[in-house]
């Protein structure tokens, strides 16, 4: 804990005089500031999964949410202990409050991955670095009657917010006309903003100066083309998913990488507009071909990784709808032949990898494999014969004793 703690702490019970009662209030102030940290810090506060309150027939079909649960009980223990910790709870927690007339912001099931406030102790909030408020258009209805809803996080998770958010301005949210207005306390969560576009109107007040709010409302009103972004992102978790293959026990995060890759691609096709629209709305000279030949770059590398997951079957599955698509539509036809040899390896590792676990007798499966891999390392190499991995697998193979 740090000193400035320690003395607002300290300073915040010097106007609570009373006698110590309790063994907490006996002991060094150090010692208590770590038995509030680890009652009332985001860092050791456990993330539980809660349900939402949903009848009894929904609830199984409501995600999981993960919420902290800070130990509040001790609020209540005595008036010293209570002024004591509630002050601690506000000088230790950097949170960031999220305001809507729309539940999609605010929503505990939409938080999956990041850990939110439970909403009994949102009240208790006096204290806040941020305040995010969206004002959906579209929300405004006889149905919720525009009132706001509340959601409230550490600000060690705010980039997990704005990731979300972004995404969702970009393939959806946009069309709905969403204003946004931040009050900012601390002036270093600012820049997760910086990447964020598409809103109807932003606005923002607090601790900021006037040059650097205007340049995040500019970059929060601004129209990006839409292609630009998602070719960038795409692109960006392809590489980071190559260097985490290279990396040993890193295979699931490249995994969970090209999947995210992909659902992005497949959400740019899933606007279903006519050519020139999509060139327009995209802002790039790229079309379906070209967005079929990007999924199957990845799916290729993705059938790799499933190989070093060791989930062998997948990758086959993969692997062969990929190689049938390329093979069976014409508009591939100029895929580049480097990667098409890329996928007969592949397969061909998928193969040995089932090979390997059927080593034991009988082994007629087993043969059945050895025989598909040396097929497909034979096909790669036709591709490209100066691929070293296929012709080095294909000399291992052949030195084995394979069924005619």
């Amino acid at each position: 804990m740090t000193s400035a703690l320690v003395t607002a702490v300290q300073q915040s019970t010097m106007a609570v005089p009373s006698q110590p009662v309790s063994i907490i209030e006996r002991m060094p102030t150090e010692l208590r500031l770590q038995v509030y940290g680890y009652l009332l810090h985001h860092t050791y506060t456990t993330h539980t999964k809660e349900m939402l309150e949903k009848p009894d027939f929904e609830r199984w079909t409501q995600p999981r949410c993960l919420v902290h649960r800070f130990h509040t009980q001790i609020f209540r223990v005595n008036k010293a202990i209570g002024y004591e910790s509630f002050e601690f709870f506000h000088q230790a927690n950097d949170f960031v409050v999220v305001s809507s007339n729309r539940g999609w912001f605010t929503s505990p099931a939409a938080s999956t991955v990041m850990p939110i406030v439970s909403s009994p102790l949102i009240a208790n909030l006096t204290r806040y670095q941020l305040k995010v408020h969206l004002d959906v258009d579209y929300a405004v209805s006889k149905e919720n009657g525009g009132d706001l809803k509340f959601s409230a996080f550490a600000a060690a998770h705010l980039k997990l917010f704005t990731k979300a958010l972004r995404r969702g301005m970009l393939f959806g949210y946009r069309t709905f006309g969403v204003k946004i207005h931040l009050d900012v306390r601390q002036l270093n969560l600012l820049k997760h903003f910086h990447r964020l576009h598409y809103f109807n109107a932003a606005s923002i007040s607090g601790v900021v100066d006037a040059a650097s709010a205007d340049g995040v409302k500019r970059t929060l009103e601004s129209r990006p083309p839409i292609g630009h972004y998602v070719l960038k992102e795409v692109e960006r978790l392809e590489k980071k998913a190559i260097a985490l293959t290279e990396t040993e026990g890193s295979n699931k995060d490249a995994d969970s990488k090209l999947s995210t890759a992909q659902s992005l691609l497949l959400t740019m096709v899933g606007l279903d507009l006519p050519e020139h629209v999509l060139r327009r709305e995209i802002g790039c000279n790229i079309v379906w071909n070209e967005l079929k030949r990007l999924f199957l770059k990845l799916e290729i590398t993705r059938t790799l990784v499933k190989v070093k997951l060791g989930d062998f079957g997948d990758a086959l599955k993969r692997g062969n709808l990929t190689l049938n698509m390329l093979l069976l539509l014409p508009a591939l036809a100029d895929f580049p032949a480097e990667l098409t040899a890329r996928l007969y390896y592949h397969l061909a590792l998928a193969h040995l990898g089932i090979a390997e676990v059927e080593a034991s007798p009988p082994n007629r499966r087993r043969n059945l494999h050895l025989v598909h891999a040396f097929e497909y390392l034979v096909r790669g190499l036709e591709i490209a014969p100066n691929d070293l991995d296929i012709k080095g697998k294909l000399d291992a193979l052949r030195r084995q004793s394979l069924p005619g």
